[in-house]
Parts: C-alpha cells; structure tokens; sequence
C-alpha cells in the first residue's frame, strides 16, 4: 500500500512541472525567512511563496512560484546567509499544490479504497501536526501533509522528550534528514541511513549498507537482528555451549602501531596536535577561504592554533608567508611553545552596543560579499556578517559595527574550537572589504599582516559559542600601504570576547606605475623676503602680487565631508586649465586629503590640483590663504607652518 501511496502522489504532482514552480533551503531562522518572503512579495507583488519545512531553529525550505523563490535566494545570500535552491520543480507544500488536488485526491482516495487501513501499533509522530498520531491515516491526512508545511523541527523536539536516547534511521536514497537531526538531537546521537546512495557502484553494494547498519543498531546496544531471516536461514537444532571454561586470551582494543598511537594522542584542539597535517582534505571547512583563486589557511587559522594553547593575551603576532591547502597531500604542520606565559582577564561589559548604534549609519549589504570578488571567493560558511553600520566616534575617528553570525548550526563541532577560524575570519572581513580601503576591482588588495595585541576574554571560554556576534572596528592609522584598526569583538550583551588592538591590514598585489608626466626641479629665488611683523595691508597686497602662483580656488577637506567637497567641484568647468588647492590639517583629514588629490587628478587631467597640510605654528601662511578663501569655500585654518604636496 504504501508504494501504491508514493505512485499516485508521483503521478498527481508531476502536473505541476510545468507551472515553473521550485523550493529552496535557507539557513536561517524561521523569523528571518518571514522578512525574506515580505522583501520578495513588496518587490514582485503578491504571488506563491511559503516556508514549506521547518528543518531546525537555523535552517528552512521555502517552496513556491520560481521566480518569488529565486529573488528570495539573492535576497539571502546578499544578507551573508546561505541559501540555493533545489532540483525539482514540484513546489511540495505551498498554495500551487492546489493545481493538482484533485487530481491527488483521487488518486491517492483510490489506493485507500482498495485496502483495509488501521490504527497505527506504533508510536508514530507527525510532521504534520508536530505530535504522535491517534487516529487511523486516510487519504485527507495525505493530503493535508502535502499541502501544508513540514513541522519537522516540532516533530524531531516531540521525540526527543518522549525517547531521549533514540536511535534514528532514516530511509531514503539521500540522507538529508541526518544532518538536521544531528543538529537537534546534537552531535552524539546515533542516525544511520541504509539506503543512503554511494559513490562507488559495483554489486554488492546496497547489501553492504544494510549490513552497516544493522552493525551501528548493534553496538547501540539494539540486540533485536534476526540474522536468521536476514541470511536465509534457520537452525533448529544448535549445539550445546561448551560446560567448561575457555582459555583466557588477551587481545588489545587498539592495534600496536605508529598510525593508530597518532590516532590516539593527546590534542589541543582541531588545530594544535603533534603530527598535524592539513589540506582541503582533511579540513574542507578552513579550505573555502579562497583567495585569487587559491585556498588559503586564513589568518584566524594561525590564531587559532595558538589559542588552542590556552593563550589568553597575543603580542606583535606577525604573518611571514601564505599556508595553501590546495596540496594533494596533506602538508604537515609544527606547532611550538617556548616558554611563553599568558595572563587572564575578564573586563565584563565594557561597550553599549545600543549607544554606538545610535551615532551610525547602517550600510547596504546588498551584494557585500560581491565587493571582494577582485581577489577573495568566501564559501558560504565564511560569508557571516549580516548587517554593517559605520560612522564616526565622539573623538572624530571613523568607526564600524558588523554584525556576525555565530553558532548557527552550520558549522560540526564548533564548540571544539576556541574561536573558529570561520567566525574570527568573518570578523575580519569589513577590514579588507573595498568600502574601507577604497581599493574596488583592479589588481590590489589588503589582508590582515599583523596583530599588535591579541587579547583572549573569560566570555570566550563559555559554551555554547554565542549564536551572534558583533564586531567593533575603530580606525587609528592609515599610510598609503596600511590600514591599523583597533577591534573588539562582543557578544549580543556587550560583553567582550576578544580585544584586537593594532589590527594591522596591508596592501597585496601587484601594481606597476607608469609616470605620465615628468618634471625637472630647478632652483629659482623669489626674492620675495617678509617681514616678522606681516600685519598690515601693504605687504599682504605685495605678497599677493608677487604669488602669482597660488592658484585662485581653494577646497577645505574633511574626512567624511566628500560629498559637500564634490559638489563644489562638480560646479566647476572640467575642461578649463583651473588650479586647484586642497587644503587639510595634519593628521587624519591631512592624510586622506592626499588620497584625496590624488583621486581628483585622475578625475580631471587638465586641472593642476596641488594639497596643503597645515601643522603647528605658522600666522604669516595662514593668514594670507585665510585672506583668500572665497566664501563658498571658507575654511578655518590654524596658526600653522604648510606642508605643500605638489
């Protein structure tokens, strides 16, 4: 009966594959998948798009109309979650089921005409309901579970409280239950699949899978295989037990050898043993972090392996070479410790996140991870930061809060770790990313190069690893090679987790500058000779007459304040020879102003743009350019002697 059930259903949903219908899995939450679906039907109108399974707290399918669930896959992966949609085109479980429920009902109805159906002798639990069945099944039930969504989470949570140590076996060609009922019932549970389709064909091979099985039911601790139905066979007749004691005969557990004494030594951790050998083999999840093309060991991987030491505080941590994992064979890694002594600290809550969100901006994530595809191609595990905010702190230092995702389920073992390279790389990403560093598409990047202060907090040793994180960037330093940024990472309550001071990220790549113009100094005096008591107007009108050069527009830059700069320069003719002075104090507004100019000399060849940097103590400079300012293009410039970049 339950075949006959399975080729009426076939029948009645294959008329649907031509209705353009599809499914797709996400990893989120039931709540964030809600706000995907309102995205969607505010973009394309009202339309078919449901969540069609409850897979776990973290993981769902959303099945519908294909181009409602295609929007709502971008709309996913553009917010840093993993979403793909699947190979059918039987939407199962949203409103187009209704094209084909008579179809279904009659199909299906007729099976259950045919045969006698009673009350299931097992307990039976529901994805429909999400509870343990008390009534007969029929034809509507069918029905109905197709229709409506699959409560898988609610059904799995129903047999855990009543069996807690089950041992679940899934039946189908794929296992694609398994990983999320390991999710729920967590990493220990025992779930086996007999049916599940290998790789490697040749006969004997499903026989082989049931026998593994029935193995993994035995040892646990399930002693009901009748090996005699299984083999075809049955002995009535069995000799006695022998009625005296057997020879008593040691055999070791483990065999006696170099590989299985590796096997068993003492580890501190996923990446801190002797005799540690690494490569995308052998960790696939650290080998999605791909750079130019290349899997990489990404620096977090390096820091990791040093707090599976127990380290608690890091200094001057620098990175001398690339580790690639794209070696066929596993290429062996050592990992010393010399005498190096670590302190522990616990500061408790020392940020508002509230407070800091506040003063900043969010950013559009829409295609963020899209931004490093000049040089970096993260997998979905590493592609976490969800939401981006930036503006600048009560100090005027440009300042960034990312949030990252956590603990969500999808990466094995991530309590194992002390902060998994993943997490800790994702929490790096807005450091690099081309919205900081200015650097979008060409040959040139940035990568982390050095970690002044490394400093490890008590919340990080808690468990579970909080499910999301946030991370605190403030910009300290900038050079024309280096970003340094001081970073801490907290968890959902302020809490710090880890302290980076002097995350130093620097320049990559290959770049070959060609001069466009060439210039020959030569020493010319001005004969121009000013008096210590510059203060009145006949010597301001002769310095003005004699500086011919200066040119007759000047722009005040102040970082953050680019785009009132651009709309005074786009109110200018970009074909007439002007000269140009932009005008900065030193620091900060005076180091990016060069970035600055440099930029506009690119924008508009034919202009001469030249920048001043005003520092400590000059009147005489200072007074004649505040003289000259014209009022659209006010600028208060400090008593301060002039660096002229030229």
């Amino acid at each position: 009966m339950a075949l006959e059930v399975a080729i009426a259903r076939g029948k009645a949903m294959s008329l649907l594959e031509d209705h353009n219908g599809a499914m797709a899995a996400l990893s989120c939450s039931p709540q964030e998948a809600g706000r995907i679906i309102e995205g969607v039907v505010a973009e394309l109108g009202p339309g078919s798009i449901q969540i069609g399974c409850y897979n776990t707290p973290g993981a769902v399918t959303l099945s519908g109309a294909g181009e409602y669930i295609d929007l709502a896959v971008q709309k996913a992966q553009a917010a840093g979650m993993f979403g793909r949609r699947l190979r059918t085109r039987v939407p199962v479980h949203s409103t187009m089921m209704e094209l084909c429920k008579t179809e279904y009902q009659d199909l299906v109805g007729e099976v259950f005409a045919r045969h006698q159906v009673v009350r299931p002798t097992v307990a039976t639990c529901s994805t429909k309901t999400g509870e343990f069945v008390k009534s007969m099944f029929d034809a509507d039930y069918f029905w109905q579970s197709t229709r409506g969504p699959v409560l898988f989470t609610t059904a799995l949570q129903a047999v855990m409280n009543s069996n807690p140590n089950a041992t679940y076996v899934e039946i189908g060609p794929h296992p694609v239950l398994s990983g999320y009922i390991s999710a729920l019932a967590g990493k220990n549970a025992i779930v086996t699949c007999p049916m599940k389709r290998s790789k490697i064909s040749g006969q004997g091979i499903e026989v082989q899978g049931i026998l593994e099985t029935l193995g993994e039911l035995i040892v646990a601790g399930h002693s009901c295989v009748d090996f005699d139905a299984i083999c075809g066979v049955h002995m009535e007749d069995i000799a006695p037990a022998a009625m005296f004691p057997l020879a008593r005969k040691d055999v070791p557990y483990f065999a006696p050898t170099a590989e299985i004494s590796r096997q068993r030594q003492l580890r501190n951790g996923p990446l801190n043993y002797p005799q540690l050998h690494i490569n995308a083999k052998t960790h696939p999840e650290l080998a999605q972090h791909v750079i130019k093309d290349e899997p990489i060991m990404p620096a977090a991987g390096y820091l990791e392996m040093v707090l599976e030491f127990g380290a608690r505080q890091l200094w001057n941590v620098e990175f001398i070479s690339i580790l690639p994992l794209s070696s066929d064979r596993p290429i062996p890694i050592e990992i010393k410790l010399d005498g190096c002594k670590w302190s522990i600290h616990n500061d408790g809550v020392v940020i508002g996140l509230s407070e800091i969100l506040d003063r900043l901006k969010i950013v559009n994530m829409k295609d963020f991870y899209r931004g490093f595809s000049n040089f970096a191609q993260y997998g979905p595990i590493y592609q976490r930061v969800v939401a981006c905010y930036r503006g600048f702190d009560p100090y005027g230092r440009e300042e960034v809060l990312v949030q990252i995702r956590g603990n969500d389920l999808d990466i094995p073992e991530i309590d194992d770790y002390r902060f998994h390279p993943a997490i800790l790389d994702g929490a790096v990403h807005i450091g690099v990313h081309p919205m900081l560093t200015c650097y979008k598409g060409g040959p040139r990047y940035y990568l982390p190069s050095v970690f002044g202060a490394v400093m490890v907090h008590e919340e990080l040793l808690k468990k579970p690893f909080p499910k999301t994180i946030f991370s605190h960037y403030v910009l300290v330093k900038w050079t024309l090679d280096t970003i340094v940024y001081d970073v801490t990472i907290v968890n959902e309550n302020g809490t710090r987790l880890m302290t980076i001071d002097g995350l130093e990220v620097a320049l990559h790549g290959d770049h070959v500058q060609v001069p466009n113009n060439r210039f020959e100094v030569v020493h010319h005096p001005s004969g121009l000779s000013i008096d210590p008591n510059f203060r009145n107007n006949t010597v301001r009108a002769e310095l003005s007459r004699k500086c011919k050069h200066f040119p007759p527009i000047w722009l005040e830059y102040v970082r953050g304040k680019e785009m009132e700069t651009k709309a005074a320069i786009v109110k200018l003719d970009a074909l007439a020879p002007l000269a140009i002075w932009i005008v900065g104090i030193a620091g900060l507004d005076g180091d990016a102003s060069l970035g600055f100019s440099r930029s506009l000399r690119k924008e508009y060849p034919i202009w001469t743009i030249r920048t001043a940097v005003f520092d400590s103590s000059c009147s005489l400079i200072a007074s004649f350019l505040t003289d000259h300012l014209p009022t659209e293009f006010a600028v208060a410039i400090r008593e301060s002697p002039i660096q002229a970049y030229l």
